[in-house]
């Protein structure tokens, strides 16, 4: 994915057959800090790795991801070399919020910079609880670091799968980030993760 070009990105269909067993991936799962700046993931894989973290598995958008109280909160942005992208689940595609190289922007480590791609979590306090009752912040919060780390590894068990390096990260500036994504003041930076070669 290092020359793709900053534009809407038709992601493949995801491979929901084959791969490494879900045993071994568990058992090769671990983080990294160390990438090789000079390596980047290929297109098959970003799609597959996106969809593991939160695509849908079914009718009725329906994640591959549990979601506390179903409310599905998150969202994901994808920082490449190329540019910054948010990514549909709906659609398949990656769709261009700002151009350039903004990779170091999303993590405070220097490895931050060097990884294929950065992924940063974020949530929308305001998402409708689809049962009605009233949850306060502190239990939206909840709710959204247990969908992130459902998140996270997916990612990681992917990684392994893919022999790719990952590394959950909650060093972040994410008042610059909100900033950078042009976020609204009710949707939050929860978690990043770095991976690549």
């Amino acid at each position: 994915m290092e020359k793709v070009e900053f534009k809407t990105i038709k992601l493949e269909e995801p491979k929901t057959t084959g791969g490494m067993s879900l045993f071994e991936a568990l058992s090769k799962r671990k983080s990294a800090r160390d990438f090789d700046a000079n390596k980047f993931l290929s297109l098959s894989q970003l799609s597959q790795l996106l969809w593991c973290v939160y695509g849908s598995n079914r009718e009725g958008g329906f994640k591959v991801v549990p979601s506390a109280i179903h409310m599905n909160p998150l969202s994901v942005y994808v920082f490449m070399k190329s540019g910054t992208f948010k990514y549909s689940p709906e659609t398949l595609e990656l769709l261009p919020v700002k151009e350039g190289d903004n990779r170091a922007l999303s993590g405070n480590q220097d490895f931050v910079k060097d990884a294929s791609l950065n992924l940063v979590i974020v949530s929308d306090f305001k998402a409708k609880n689809p049962y009605g009752f009233d949850l306060d912040e502190n239990g939206r919060n909840q709710c959204s670091l247990l969908d992130s780390g459902h998140c996270c590894q997916n990612a990681y068990l992917y990684c392994a799968s893919e022999g790719l390096k990952c590394v959950e990260r909650g060093s972040c500036d994410k008042e610059k980030l909100t900033k950078f994504l042009g976020l609204n003041e009710h949707t939050k930076v929860m978690v990043t993760l770095s991976i690549g070669y």
